[in-house]
């Protein structure tokens, strides 16, 4: 299970960023599995910037990972590791 925690909006641009990480007993306080960033440019911005993703090596964790993407209404993720760019479709 992911947890999403709002950590920056601009109310001007509309930029807001994540703190995304996996609690696997789902209770806070508890050691968490894996963590990432997420970053919405604008206000009416679908795809999502994914920064310092950290121990997401199995496709339990990549479905929890888009399931929480998709209920952050995003409908595109894209990350750049060693200068290249992939993307992933999130809806």
């Amino acid at each position: 299970m992911y947890h999403a925690e709002a950590l920056i909006l601009h109310p001007v641009t509309g930029r807001k960023v994540w703190l995304l990480r996996e609690i696997p007993t789902g209770e806070f306080g508890e050691d968490w599995v894996s963590s990432l960033v997420v970053v919405r440019k604008h206000w009416f911005c679908t795809d999502a910037e994914l920064l310092l993703a950290e121990s997401i090596d199995s496709t339990a964790r990549y479905r929890a990972l888009r399931s929480t993407l998709k209920t952050l209404k995003f409908k595109n993720a894209w990350a750049s590791r060693h200068g290249r760019i992939k993307r992933y479709r999130v809806a």
